[in-house]
């Protein structure tokens, strides 16, 4: 019995003396697996961190050495272009009610009844102008034909609506301003706004000339309303104030 038990406590002494080595070794081994892998996330992330770097910096680069399409005069030119689109626009939406029914003498509601049935219209003629500018190939390009015969169109009309004969009966003035209208708002105004937008992306592909562009544009749009709205008034008085004074004018 006695050398059962010193015999056991050998192999205990044994077996302790044999797992303390191994323990401690797959501890340290553990400890420099967790070291490599630790170390090599760090290198990982400072790898990532530089190539962002390179990324923005080689970006900057590019945005600094973007291709210049444009001299100064031509985005002038181009903002001063939409001044005629301004005049248009500003007869229409700030004076047409205005000659109609002081004027003309017709009814306020059947009007603006009219100017939204043909808004109806405006909405489709938007989309078939946009598809028929992208498919359209000339010796002028894509957007200066639509530009070019839209702003006779534009003069026409607009002189038409401010011309209704007070001859005629009223149903026929109706008639008269509707179509002028339709024709002005629908199809003339829109294929020469929607040609005249579209050249900002046919000119140049440097998005900070399109951006200055557009700066130039809308000075010019909001000096040709201002100056409109502000003169307008005081020369039809001047001239009589009456269907001739607006035709003259």
């Amino acid at each position: 019995m006695e050398g059962h038990t010193q015999g056991h406590l050998k192999r205990n002494k044994k077996d302790v003396l044999f797992r303390i080595p191994k323990t401690s070794y797959f501890r340290t081994r553990y400890r420099e697996i967790s070291m490599i892998v630790v170390h090599s996330s760090e290198i990982e992330t400072k790898k990532s961190l530089i190539l962002k770097e390179k990324r923005l910096d080689l970006l900057g680069r590019v945005e600094m050495e973007e291709k210049k399409y444009l001299k100064w005069y031509n985005k002038v030119g181009y903002g001063a272009g939409d001044i005629a689109g301004n005049v248009v626009y500003a007869f229409l939406t700030s004076f047409v009610m205005i000659y109609l029914t002081d004027t003309i003498g017709l009814n306020a509601g059947i009007v603006g009844t009219l100017i939204a049935v043909s808004k109806i219209f405006d909405g489709v003629t938007d989309l078939f102008f946009g598809s028929m500018i992208d498919k359209t190939k000339s010796q002028m390009g894509k957007a200066r034909p639509w530009m070019f015969y839209g702003f006779f169109g534009c003069a026409i009309t607009l002189v038409g609506i401010f011309a209704i004969p007070t001859s005629i009966g009223e149903t026929a003035q109706y008639a008269w301003f509707f179509i002028c209208y339709t024709l002005l708002n629908a199809v003339f105004y829109t294929a020469n706004n929607i040609a005249y937008s579209a050249l900002t992306s046919l000119i140049t592909k440097n998005n900070r000339e399109r951006v200055e562009m557009g700066s130039f544009r809308f000075i010019f749009a909001f000096s040709t309303s201002l100056l409109i709205q502000a003169m307008t008034i005081g020369l039809v008085a001047a001239f009589g104030n009456d269907a001739v004074a607006w035709r003259t004018v």
